[in-house]
Order: C-alpha cells, then sequence, then structure tokens
C-alpha cells in the first residue's frame, strides 16, 4: 500500500496539467527517480504509460487514483515508482540527500565519483562525454552468463542490469550499461536518458541503450554495442559507431516506439557531434575524427595517421565503396598506401595497429576505427 502521506502531502497546485503526448513524456523524464510522481492530465487525454516507464529507468509501478476535488476537466493519478539504480542515485545527488539509498546504491555513488571528478576535469562537454563512455566499456565486460538466465526466466532480479553491475561486479547486461552511462553522465553534468527498443544485432531482441542532448538536439550512445569485447594483443578495443549517432547511423541495427520521441528534437543526419565527424576531436591529442568522401584520400589518411602513431584511437568515415567491405580488400590497400609514404618521407617506423570497420550502406558510410 502507499505511504497515505505522501499522497495527501501533494500540492496539486504545483503540478502542470497534461494536454498531450509530448507534454507528458517531458514531465515523466524530468520526474525520474521520484517514487510518487503525480499527474494531472486533462479529461479526455489517455497517456501512454508503457512508453514512458520504459524510458525513465523504471522497473514496475503501481498506480494510484485520485479523487479530483471538483476540477471536472482532469484526472488526477499518483505513479508509485521503482528505479534501477541509476536513476534513483542521480535524483538523490539532485536533492542533496543520499540517505534514503540503499547499501547497493551507496556502493555505485562511490565507485561513481571517481570516475566523475575525472570526466569533470576534461577541458570540454564531448570530452566529458567520450572519458565517460570510454570509462564504463573499460570497466566492465558484457555477462552472457545473466543473459542466458534471463532468457530463461526473464523476471529474474539481477546486479547485471543495473549501474552496479558495471561499478562493483565488472559485468553487465545491456540495461547495466545504459543504467551507468545514465549514473555518470547526469552526476557529470550531462543531459542523459534512458532509451528501450529492440535490435538485430548481438545480443538480438529487447534492448536498452541512451539518450543525449546537446544544444537542444537529442542524439543516441549505446556502450553495449561500442562495447566489443575483445582483446588482442593486449588491446582492448571498442568502437564508437553509437557514440552520438543520429538516426540515419543507428536505425539500421536499432528500433523503437516512435512515441517515445514525444518533446524531443532527433538528430536525423550526422554532424558535429557524432565521433567520426567531430571537428572538436582534430585538434585533441588522443581521439579525432575525419570524414572523407573519397575512399582512396581517406585511407591515405588512415595509413598517414598510422606512421604518425601519436594517437591511441583515430576514426575515420568514407563514402561507402562494397569493394572495400572486407578486411582482405582494405588492409592491403592501407599497406599500400603505408609502403607509398615510407618511400617518399622521412616515416620509416611500421608501428603495431590494429583496423574494425562498420558499414552502413543504407546511410552510404564506412566507419574505420584505428587503433594504436
Amino acid at each position: 500500500m502507499p505511504d497515505p502521506t505522501k499522497l495527501s502531502d501533494i500540492d496539486w497546485s504545483q503540478v502542470p496539467l497534461i494536454e498531450n503526448a509530448s507534454k507528458f513524456m517531458m514531465y515523466m523524464r524530468a520526474s525520474a527517480g521520484s517514487e510518487y510522481i503525480p499527474l494531472r492530465c486533462k479529461s479526455g487525454f489517455a497517456p501512454d504509460l508503457s512508453v514512458a516507464i520504459s524510458n525513465i529507468g523504471a522497473t514496475s509501478w503501481l498506480i494510484h487514483s485520485v479523487p479530483s476535488n471538483g476540477k471536472e476537466n482532469e484526472q488526477r493519478t499518483v505513479y508509485q515508482m521503482t528505479y534501477r539504480h541509476g536513476a534513483r542515485i542521480v535524483h538523490a545527488a539532485k536533492r542533496r540527500d543520499l540517505t534514503f539509498l540503499d547499501r547497493d546504491e551507496r556502493a555505485a555513488y562511490k565507485a561513481a565519483m571517481p570516475i566523475v571528478e575525472k570526466a569533470l576535469r576534461q577541458p570540454t562537454l564531448l570530452r566529458r562525454e567520450l572519458f565517460i563512455h570510454d570509462a564504463i566499456i573499460k570497466t566492465a565486460d558484457y555477462d552472457y552468463e545473466c543473459l542466458k538466465l534471463l532468457d530463461k526466466d526473464p523476471t529474474i532480479q539481477t546486479p547485471s542490469a543495473t549501474a552496479y553491475g558495471v561499478l562493483i561486479n565488472k559485468k553487465a547486461i545491456c540495461s547495466g550499461f545504459s543504467d551507468a552511462f545514465y549514473l555518470l553522465g547526469n552526476l557529470a553534468g550531462l543531459n542523459v536518458g534512458y532509451w528501450t527498443g529492440t535490435t538485430g544485432g548481438e545480443p538480438k531482441g529487447p534492448h536498452a541503450w541512451n539518450i543525449i542532448t546537446i544544444g537542444g538536439i537529442t542524439y543516441f550512445v549505446d556502450t553495449t554495442f561500442d562495447h566489443r569485447g575483445y582483446v588482442t594483443k593486449n588491446l582492448k578495443r571498442h568502437d564508437y559507431v553509437y557514440f552520438n549517432a543520429p538516426r540515419e547511423i543507428i536505425s539500421s541495427s536499432h528500433s523503437w516506439n516512435k512515441a517515445s520521441e514525444a518533446g524531443l528534437r532527433i538528430a536525423e543526419k550526422v554532424d558535429a557531434n557524432f565521433f567520426y565527424t567531430a571537428s572538436e576531436y582534430n585538434a585533441a591529442e588522443e581521439l579525432f575524427g575525419y570524414y572523407y568522401s573519397s575512399v582512396q584520400q581517406g585511407f591515405h589518411a588512415i595509413a598517414k595517421h598510422i606512421l604518425m602513431g601519436n594517437r591511441r584511437v583515430a576514426g575515420f568515415m568514407m563514402t561507402y565503396d562494397p569493394k572495400y567491405e572486407n578486411s582482405s580488400a582494405y588492409f592491403p590497400e592501407i599497406r599500400r598506401h603505408i609502403d607509398m609514404i615510407v618511400q617518399n618521407s622521412a616515416y620509416r617506423k611500421r608501428p603495431y595497429y590494429e583496423i574494425s570497420l562498420e558499414t552502413n550502406p543504407k546511410c552510404n558510410y564506412m566507419l574505420f576505427t584505428v587503433y594504436l
């Protein structure tokens, strides 16, 4: 049963009257983490609670009808929510009151703060986001054993579905990676939200990832999909295909209920916030992204980058060419450019390197990530 004191303490004059789906979704996102969410809806408007619930980090809920006290043009409801760790911790931090957090949530908060403090020292918001993205991927591995258990019984409660799994147990499933990015991003002052849907990638089926709003535009971030989870020559590789991805990039692998977009301005095309075209990284010492309309120009730039050897990871986006979809085709071509540069310059050292490729014929792009 709900706490009657909680319900009676609600000042309904401070609760906005919701008239449409956009206002409802915006209100629910702003209320994420609150145990009790009072709702005033204009008569005739029926909110789609299932869409909102899945995108505010809630795991379960109760609905309590409340008398409208003579207000014939409105309906009053109170949602009593249970959340993932990230939503509760962020809500507690905003209130500057951690007393209602449980033991696991306090442990996750304690583990999160050193990462947040380092992120806050980054020179720009994009670099801050990038630091958090990489920290999550480097901290935890994907928990395939947990996924097998959930396939048998989806009702199992597991820490791998929360930020605790990432930060404490060092293993998580998609909802855990999403919860960790929500937690770390919001604690670091970024405007991060939850997002859910389905994916045709691996693992297939229901999936959780994130959104981030920058300058009024909303992008998608999927640390699960950027976490490739493989190690070669002691180099743990990951990609940036889903770092501030617009619709044209992510829609080839992810899908979701369009009602979730209410109140948001979704980025449609790649722009300066997408990793592979983010001009801000061009002057950075470790990360940058470039776009080349010519594949040969792109391969030459990759070769030069490898020989210079002064950046750990680099992204190169090129116009899609089916001839170079496989490593058996693009590796020899890049080696040819390396040999050509070495023969005609002072470069002599050929450092160890690896390259991954994500192709997207639908939007005419090839995304190369180079690791040194």
